[in-house]
């Protein structure tokens, strides 16, 4: 990533139009690919389609313009650089994660099939069902765009019971100040199932309700961005 940005740059300051080309773009790819990487992109994109893009058209003009002109570029070149070698830093340590997340789950490999998926938090709660009263524990896992509980098997591999996708879900944790028994609960409303969680403590109820909150919010806003981008691909069509 440095090399890139220090070579392209070079070939700005020293007026190298064909190799300033070529790396610009080895930027404009790695831009796509961050661009898929997080789920922005209803299919993989054309190879070279970033280059009709507002960003690369600017920054190609500026990098043959005047010496203001280069300095924007530069400044650009580097910002965006910078931008790019942290989101690929992320991606890494969420890999880590998810990795270890899915080796304790058996026949959990399908999760890693979504580049964009990564995971949130895990732990331990009791989960009551709304139909029979029952109280088990289960291990949570919190990924990105799907909220799975999994039961504890003998051999120390954790069976996936449900999986629920996050845009059709609710966290509802207020109740009634007398009832004070229930600072450690929340309740759970999706179209396949409705249960109450049951945390160790008040402090984990609010860490999760927060934790499950955010990521559904975040996934909502990706799907909205994903449709948004496959009606204006449909419209161009």
């Amino acid at each position: 990533m440095e090399i890139l940005m220090f070579a392209l740059s070079i070939t700005v300051c020293l007026d190298m139009p064909m190799e300033r080309h070529a790396f610009l773009n080895q930027l404009g790819r790695l831009k796509a690919f961050e661009e898929r990487r997080q789920g922005r992109w209803v299919s993989a994109p054309d190879e070279c389609s970033f280059r009709e893009e507002e960003w690369y058209l600017e920054l190609e003009e500026a990098c043959a313009a005047s010496e203001e002109r280069k300095l924007w570029a530069l400044r650009n070149i580097r910002e965006w650089m910078e931008s790019l070698h942290s989101a690929l830093s992320v991606d890494v340590h969420n890999k880590v994660e998810m990795t270890k997340a899915v080796s304790k789950l058996r026949d959990g490999d399908f999760l890693l099939q979504d580049p964009a998926r990564y995971l949130v938090r895990e732990g331990d709660v009791l989960k009551k069902s709304t139909r029979t009263g029952r109280t088990t524990e289960y291990r949570f896992f919190l990924f990105s765009d799907v909220l799975l509980y999994a039961n504890l098997d003998v051999d120390g591999s954790y069976i996936i019971h449900e999986e629920l996708p996050l845009h059709l879900m609710k966290v509802v944790d207020w109740y009634p100040p007398s009832q004070r028994n229930r600072q450690n609960l929340f309740n759970v409303h999706h179209p396949r199932k409705s249960f109450q969680v049951i945390c160790p403590s008040a402090e984990e109820r609010k860490s999760w309700v927060e934790n499950i909150r955010a990521a559904i919010a975040d996934e909502l806003d990706r799907k909205m961005k994903v449709e948004a981008a496959r009606l204006a691909a449909h419209t161009q069509g």
